[in-house]
């Protein structure tokens, strides 16, 4: 039974990583208890635990404590950027003067397991996967002196230094500002996650997993020692948002051609590849023989629902940019034949002064004039080309709030001729109108053109819901033509124009 000395061991991986050491060794824990006065009270009854507060700057204290021990696991430290740049000289005596002072008076027979963090690698310049022989380069104050720190005990004889991943997991002395913990805080609390910085990779581990990882080191020290460890798992590098993003832009269609399945089987797929790592290095053969056999596999609820045509749409756009597989004015096309719409790239190149086009914004930057007066360039696209076009104060402060990217509209527009030379009036916005407001309006007269007598109870099935709209129907039989108007108005939008130029009984609609 050896005597283990836990600097810092109230913190996060401290309060957790005695458990697992209590069974087999006496532990004593150093700790200021600047964070918390409860993560260790469920251990005091234990006789192999002790517990002294202090500050590893107290070389006195230390020293004592120190001559008493056969293993010392330094977690005492100030963690995280943020803390570090609030107090930079606590950081600095803390994380490394403190370890470095350890490392000098420590005995040859003396382990140590020390710490670091992954985040000493610093930012990934080609977005390679880092090893424990790639080259350290932290980018904060943190990294830098915990790097500091580990350089110094790799000097030393019997030493082994952890590189921790982003650690997860609950713990007596809980820290909800690490990534997964808080996603589940934000997630419980306020329904609802924001993310930042979210194209960085990411490694993590499970507290336990770290815990168990230093118990593992001393439970095989002679092998394990005088050497450097990344602790996390290969499997479980991964970008979550950039997986989601291919399959949203359809880079798996052809390997499994329902993206919402596929998206809504992600934490899966993420989780069983895990497992399929682990046999591929223990050599082991899957059951399943070929790449379409094991997606398969990964996969659960297969013959659910397709995405509609609008989510994918969405779903690429938000993705990548752009859209891919086709333009969400197709979906309007009805719309746009009624409106008489022309493609902007028609309307520029005719002499018509005034038109009407359609466009799917794709950005918008709100700026002002050097009066201070507001505009916006909104970027939009169509089916023959991507245009922007400038609104100014009057025609932005009526759209602004339905101004949205991914939004589809009808812009009626006017060539300013006699502005030729200035390229920001060359073309003014008279109205803007949302193409799903459109969709839902009442045409104010429609005239339907029918066959026969027979097929008006088909008709007035469909249109018996009473709206604003004036039908007249015509009816040509016999060689005569009988028209009339409906007594009532009646509801009669884009959907039922829609619904009827499919009816064959339709003879001609004009709204």
């Amino acid at each position: 039974m050896a005597n283990v000395l836990i600097t810092g061991g109230a913190g996060y991986i401290g309060s957790e990583l005695v458990q697992f050491l209590l069974s087999d060794h006496k532990v004593t824990v150093l700790d200021n208890l600047m964070y918390d006065r409860d993560s260790l009270l469920r251990y005091v009854p234990n006789e192999n635990f002790d517990f002294i507060r202090g500050d590893v700057r107290d070389i006195k204290l230390f020293k004592n404590l120190l001559d008493k021990s056969d293993i010392i696991i330094p977690l005492a430290a100030l963690v995280g950027f943020p803390l570090c740049d609030r107090k930079p000289r606590e950081a600095v005596e803390v994380n490394f003067e403190a370890n470095d002072w350890l490392s000098q008076v420590k005995s040859k027979d003396q382990i140590v397991i020390y710490p670091c963090t992954n985040s000493g690698y610093g930012k990934s310049v080609d977005g390679s996967v880092v090893t424990e022989e790639s080259p350290l380069n932290p980018v904060s104050l943190y990294g830098k002196t915990k790097v500091d720190a580990e350089t110094v005990f790799r000097e030393t004889e019997n030493c082994a230094t952890f590189r921790l991943a982003t650690v997860c997991g609950p713990s007596s002395r809980m820290r909800t500002d690490l990534l997964v913990n808080n996603f589940v805080l934000r997630a419980l609390r306020d329904r609802v996650l924001v993310l930042y910085e979210c194209e960085f990779m990411r490694n993590y581990v499970h507290i336990h997993d770290v815990c168990r990882s230093f118990k593992f080191l001393i439970d095989n020290w002679d092998s394990c020692k005088n050497n450097t460890y990344n602790l996390g798992h290969d499997a479980m590098n991964m970008n979550k948002l950039q997986l989601e993003g291919l399959v949203k832009a359809g880079a798996f269609d052809s390997i499994f051609e329902n993206r919402k399945v596929l998206f809504e089987n992600i934490p899966n797929i993420i989780q069983n590849s895990k497992t399929i790592y682990e046999n591929k290095v223990q050599n082991q053969k899957s059951l399943f023989k070929d790449d379409g056999q094991k997606i398969s596999y990964l996969i659960k609820n297969k013959n659910s629902s397709f995405w509609e045509n609008n989510e994918i749409l969405s779903k690429e756009f938000e993705s990548v940019g752009f859209y891919l597989s086709n333009h969400p004015l197709t979906d309007y096309q009805d719309i746009l034949e009624q409106y008489k719409v022309m493609s902007f790239k028609d309307f520029e190149n005719s002499n018509e002064k005034q038109g009407v086009v359609a466009g799917t914004i794709m950005s918008i930057k709100e700026k002002k004039t050097i009066k201070g007066t507001p505009f916006a360039i909104v970027k939009f696209s169509d089916l023959s080309k991507v245009f922007e076009i400038f609104l100014f104060s009057e025609i932005l402060d009526l759209n602004r709030s339905k101004l949205k990217e991914g939004k589809s509209f009808l812009l009626t527009i006017i060539k300013d001729k006699d502005n030729q030379e200035n390229r920001f009036r060359r073309i003014n916005v008279k109205k803007i109108d949302n193409l799903e407001e459109v969709k839902i309006l009442s045409y104010e007269n429609v005239h339907i053109e029918i066959d026969n007598q027979e097929d008006l109870q088909k008709l007035y099935a469909t249109i018996k819901e009473k709206g604003d709209s004036k039908i007249k129907i015509s009816i040509t039989q016999n060689d005569k033509n009988y028209l009339f108007e409906l007594k009532d108005k009646r509801k009669f939008d884009y959907e039922t124009l829609k619904s009827l130029n499919k009816e064959q009984y339709i003879k001609k609609i004009r709204v």
